[in-house]
């Protein structure tokens, strides 16, 4: 009689399907961050590139006006550049709108009016700008709450004097004694003012290569960062407080409280630099040079790198 034998199906037992699913988790283990950080590696290198683009946009309106563009505008008498009327002409990046490819939405702006109100505001409010957008923000560029378009880059008004943290009163080198929406160069520590004023390359005795001019901001930790790109009132960014200081509310780096300067209401560490970028921030010198500079700087050299006529020695940063 004949014996019938059956071969055996090829294929995998339960304890190898374990054993190959247990090595793909492995792998996936230790590629993923690898993944991950080539991913923010290359959106860092991108926000770098953003802020040469607005450094070569900085120096192209310097040649046409001589001087660095202003926040606002010309300053009337009982009128802050950011309350409504005609005198109110939007942001320092508003200015620079046809220094980076967006000279027909600038075309579209009325500055005979205010800017920030009728048929101006129905062309900016919602306007992405790719170039004051870093790819790292995960709210991309628009404030959910109110669809206004954002910028993740803010001019910088230096050591200047704030109010509310005592921890970080500022006007570290008494050359920002004003509130930083003064209009009158010896208020001002940086390189711009929150209101109508903007230095000229010759105003910057410290050398532009040692001044910050532009820096990182996450825009839902202070509520001025939080308006809008185009806002006079929303762009001015201070190295009074430390870089990355935490604000206690989601989106914020840090996200905690420390000594109770921890609210988006506070000029001193709201209005502070801060990056989602792990361990500093990126800033835009004034030669154009673009540097990430680590949170853990001496505060004294974030200080003078921030105001721009120290004339003190500014240590490797």
């Amino acid at each position: 009689m004949l014996k019938v034998f059956r071969r055996r199906q090829a294929g995998f037992t339960l304890i190898e399907l374990l054993v190959v699913i247990a090595i793909i988790a492995v792998l996936v283990a230790i590629l993923l961050p690898a993944v991950q950080q080539a991913r923010e590696a290359a959106r860092r290198s991108q926000c770098g590139n953003n802020l040469k683009q607005i450094g070569i946009a900085m120096h192209s309106y310097h040649e046409v006006a001589g001087q660095f563009p202003i926040s606002g505008g010309v300053t009337i008498a009982g009128n802050r550049a950011w309350e409504a009327g005609n005198h109110r002409k939007g942001s320092v990046l508003l200015k620079l709108l046809p220094f980076v490819d967006q000279g027909a939405l600038y075309n579209k702006v009325d500055f005979q009016l205010d800017v920030e109100a009728g048929q101006n505001y129905t062309e900016l409010r919602t306007k992405k700008i790719p170039t004051f957008i870093c790819p790292s923000d995960p709210a991309g560029g628009m404030n959910s709450n109110n669809g206004n378009a954002l910028s993740n880059y803010s001019p910088s008004v230096g050591a200047q004097r704030m109010i509310n943290c005592a921890a970080y009163p500022g006007n570290h080198f008494g050359n920002g004694a004003g509130e930083p929406f003064s209009n009158r160069a010896g208020d001002i520590s940086g390189m711009f003012a929150m209101e109508a004023w903007g230095a000229r390359v010759a105003d910057v005795s410290d050398g532009l290569s040692n001044t910050i001019m532009v820096g990182e901001v996450v825009p839902v930790c202070s509520d001025h960062t939080n308006r809008a790109w185009w806002s006079t009132s929303a762009l001015w960014a201070a190295t009074t407080g430390p870089m990355n200081y935490p604000i206690n509310i989601a989106g914020c780096p840090g996200n905690g409280s420390t000594i109770g300067c921890n609210t988006i209401s506070d000029r001193a560490t709201a209005i502070a630099f801060k990056s989602l970028h792990v361990g500093g921030a990126q800033f835009l010198l004034g030669d154009g040079g673009v540097r990430f500079i680590t949170e853990n700087i001496d505060y004294d050299n974030y200080q003078r790198l921030g105001d721009r006529r120290d004339n003190k020695s500014v240590a490797d940063f």
